[in-house]
């Protein structure tokens, strides 16, 4: 069914979950926090995962609708909401659930495109009801016969950034089967989702958790509460996450200059960049303990590879920049950082705020309120086509921000993308463009003079 596209016909209807019995299971670690924070700030879309593609060529919209439907009968999680027991979530998942497709058609419209934009940007925004579900919703924009905007917008209790891709990924190669007539190509499932929350519950019982806890209280004992960034604005009581991003890309000379430097210093081009940012924090904050955030993928089984859920972990990095080290000094100190919290990320951090109790500021979240990351560009953008449809990124954004800073450094075939996500609360855009450029000059000289 092709719909008009007015405020009305852009909500998707409701999911049909047809009355049958409902399998209940623990909540992973992470899940148990996301619902928690859920419910302090009920229908917030701070913990949405979301992405826009456009696809360019013959697609039908009903094997689309379908392959979707089968991605969710694949994948458990796509099936589950939340509920209370004993005071504590659980995961109920049901045996089957259909989602509907709504088509939005924009082509009689001469501004589509910046239609199109507002309609995305509007979804990714709306918020999802854990105790009632879906926890994942599609949507089709019509720009023109053979020219799609396919909105994908999934809770992240249920979803990361991976597991985006592989939705995306699956949901091609599934509507390529059914175009052709043939059945999915996907193998079964070894495990499901709820399999790995129980087995992480079970791993990290005992000596195991003890260990891991005892690491991260050492490392991180007496580490600054917050980071005294100077800021544009105070820091309110309450935030409401408003945010923004700026970007520009690093040079050939620039990229293949970094990644010399750590083949040379025997490191990765994330933990070179790592120290390049704590540069950056050291002489913008004056302070020399710098604890920073970082996202990590949780999925150190094969098992989970190919499995929709929330396996995402975040580690705290904490380095000194005592003793007025030179970059290659402290790209050492960073260095050993990294592999040490590797080596100790097995805890979720969940658990950590929880067992370690940290001293909280209000506004701040908890450890850190500055993040990093660095990614290849198959990991920032997934191959996502399949034969069919050619498939490209729809640029979308929240407009929010969970830090008061998060770098992304995404490596591509000739240059490192930079994008700086700040707090519109207290940040102005002009600062957050003198960031990134002297973040890239010390990039540029860190790699050409690392002492």
């Amino acid at each position: 069914m092709i719909e008009s596209p007015t405020d009305s016909a852009a909500e998707p209807a409701a999911a049909e979950a047809a009355e049958q019995e409902a399998f209940v299971f623990p909540c992973s670690f992470a899940q148990e926090r996301l619902w928690f924070l859920d419910q302090l700030e009920p229908g917030s879309p701070l913990y949405n995962c979301f992405g826009a593609v456009e696809l360019n060529g013959e697609l039908e919209i009903s094997s689309l609708g379908r392959a979707l439907n089968e991605v969710v009968a694949r994948h458990e999680t796509l099936r589950t909401t939340f509920a209370t027991s004993g005071g504590s979530p659980v995961q109920v998942i049901v045996p089957r659930l259909e989602l509907p497709l709504p088509v939005i058609d924009l082509e009689a419209l001469s501004a589509r495109g910046a239609v199109a934009e507002r309609l995305a940007d509007r979804e990714i925004r709306r918020s999802f009801d854990l105790r009632r579900g879906p926890l994942v919703r599609l949507a089709s924009l019509r720009l023109e016969r053979h020219r799609q905007v396919v909105v994908l917008n999934m809770h992240h209790i249920v979803s990361d950034g991976w597991s985006f891709g592989l939705l995306l990924q699956e949901l091609i190669a599934i509507h390529g089967a059914l175009t052709e007539g043939r059945p999915s190509p996907l193998p079964p499932l070894p495990i499901q989702y709820a399999d790995y929350a129980q087995w992480q519950r079970e791993r990290l019982a005992g000596r195991r958790r003890e260990e891991q806890v005892e690491y991260w209280r050492r490392q991180l004992s007496g580490a600054p509460p917050v980071l005294a960034l100077p800021m544009d604005r105070p820091r309110p009581a309450v935030r409401s996450h408003s945010g923004s991003a700026v970007s520009r890309n690093l040079s050939k000379t620039v990229a293949d200059a970094v990644r010399r430097l750590a083949l040379r210093e025997e490191a990765t081009l994330f933990m070179v960049l790592l120290a390049c940012w704590k540069v950056l924090l050291w002489r913008c904050s004056g302070e020399r303990d710098l604890v920073v955030g970082t996202p990590v993928s949780g999925r150190d089984h094969l098992q989970t590879e190919k499995l929709i859920g929330f396996f995402v972990n975040t580690l705290v990095l904490r380095t000194s920049v005592s003793g007025d080290p030179s970059f290659r000094r402290l790209l050492g100190r960073v260095k050993n950082t990294v592999l040490d919290a590797q080596s100790h990320q097995d805890l979720p951090f969940e658990s950590l705020v929880q067992e370690l109790r940290p001293p909280r500021q209000f506004g701040a979240t908890p450890f850190f309120q500055v993040a990093f990351t660095s990614r290849s560009l198959s990991q920032a953008a997934p191959e996502i086509s399949a034969g069919g449809p050619s498939a490209g990124w729809f640029s979308v954004s929240s407009r929010l921000a969970k830090f008061d800073l998060m770098l992304a450094v995404t490596e591509l075939p000739h240059a490192l993308a930079v994008s700086l996500e700040y707090s519109t609360e207290l940040f102005d855009g002009s600062t957050a463009e003198r960031l990134v450029a002297r973040f890239a000059e010390i990039v540029d000289s860190a790699s050409a003079l690392p002492e």
